[in-house]
């Protein structure tokens, strides 16, 4: 019976995630290279104050929202 698929998430050398370790509560971030969250992972979403949001989404050539499990 398989519970949940995963997929490796490939970074380039400029990207990166969040991931939260289940046991632990450790949240660390990996970037630049592909990456398959373990079983005791989840991808962790990074919370930033409305002005820093907006600064980003500034930045962003993209008009959505910005995908808080990212590495900004």
């Amino acid at each position: 019976m398989i519970l949940e698929e995963r997929r490796c998430i490939p970074l380039d050398k400029n990207e990166g995630i969040y991931v939260k370790n289940l046991d632990t509560g450790e949240v660390r971030s990996e970037i630049g290279k592909t990456y398959l969250i373990k079983e005791n992972e989840i991808l962790w979403s990074k919370e930033v104050s409305p002005l820093v949001e907006a600064v980003l989404q500034k930045q962003s050539k993209s008009s959505s929202k910005r995908d808080k499990t990212r590495v900004i």
